[in-house]
């Protein structure tokens, strides 16, 4: 996509009929679909390359529009994603942060460094702080002071004033007893948020980490059984590349915070408890429903990255 000009395109297997492939897409601008339609294999422009086929067409579009593509064969959609203007994005956020990063280099440098080769925690945590911000959190940075070393790394708040407390490790969720302490400390907020007359928000306890999924598989149990919601590699990776538009993060949020009885569904292999067992079932209710909200934006048990969803 560039200016008011979007390319979108579909790859498929020579062996299959163009006839039968269609391309669906809507545009989204200034927090509104402003159009959507399907293109039929016929109306689109094929081209061969190698074992493969493309199709493509040019549409018009908004200035810093967002279009979501559906690809689909007979009759049934096989996959989507969005497309933006790489140069004029809707993320008011994300736009003030690159004048400093362009494309995020310095924040993606920072995510991949692997742990014990010069990096530091501290890079981390704060790189964690940025993403988050850029996602529609309102992240306060803690624990990079050692005045606070009681306090968590982040406290973020959502659009509508529920809290996640987060904990960064370059390690293990053990490390540090990074585990216990992030579920020590969501508990001292909540009461506090209770004290304070409100005890109707949401606070959900966040263990990230840069490993990946397979190094922390056996501590994933753990985690769970004390409603802590763990973050990995794959989920920063996939968390990176979704700052583009403030309509996809923070409208959406909002919309995955709201009650629904398919968002009180454990978050976790739908087996372990999100909560302990003395919770109140509001309580229980609230806390599924925020760590549901999360694990759309990151993926699968919040661990890897969705392949059909938002």
């Amino acid at each position: 996509m560039s200016g008011t000009k979007a390319s979108i395109g579909v790859v498929t297997s020579r062996d299959l009929d163009p006839e039968n492939v269609f391309l669906g897409y809507r545009v989204l601008s200034n927090n509104a679909v402003t159009d959507r339609s399907q293109i039929t294999g016929n109306n689109l422009i094929w081209r061969e390359d190698g074992s493969v086929i493309r199709g493509h067409i040019e549409i018009e579009v908004p200035n810093a529009g967002i279009v979501h593509c559906f690809a689909g064969y007979a009759g049934k959609a096989q996959h989507h994603s969005y497309i933006v203007d790489p140069d004029n994005h809707q993320n008011a956020r994300r736009s003030s942060y690159e004048l400093f990063d362009k494309n995020l280099d310095h924040l993606n440098e920072i995510l991949n460094r692997q742990p014990g080769k010069g990096a530091r925690s501290d890079d981390f945590e704060a790189a964690i702080s940025w993403l988050m911000w850029m996602l529609g959190f309102s992240p306060a940075m803690l624990g990079a002071t050692p005045l606070l070393k009681e306090a968590p790394d982040i406290i973020a708040t959502t659009p509508n004033g529920h809290y996640a407390v987060v904990e960064c490790t370059m390690g293990l969720l053990k490390a540090d007893n990074k585990l216990p302490k992030v579920v020590s400390r969501a508990n001292q907020i909540r009461d506090q948020l209770a004290k304070s007359g409100s005890p109707g928000l949401t606070v959900l306890p966040v263990m990230v980490t840069s490993l990946s999924k397979s190094d922390i598989e056996a501590e994933l149990p753990q985690a769970a059984a004390h409603g802590v919601y763990v973050i990995t590699r794959e989920g920063i990776e996939v968390l990176s590349r979704r700052p583009l538009s403030s309509l996809i993060q923070n409208g959406f949020l909002m919309k995955r915070l709201k009650p629904s009885r398919q968002q009180a569904q454990v978050f976790l292999d739908d087996k372990p408890s999100i909560c302990s067992p003395v919770c109140s079932p509001r309580r229980k209710i609230r806390l599924r429903k925020f760590a549901k909200s999360l694990k759309r934006m990151v993926g699968p048990e919040g661990l890897e990255p969705p392949t059909k969803r938002l």
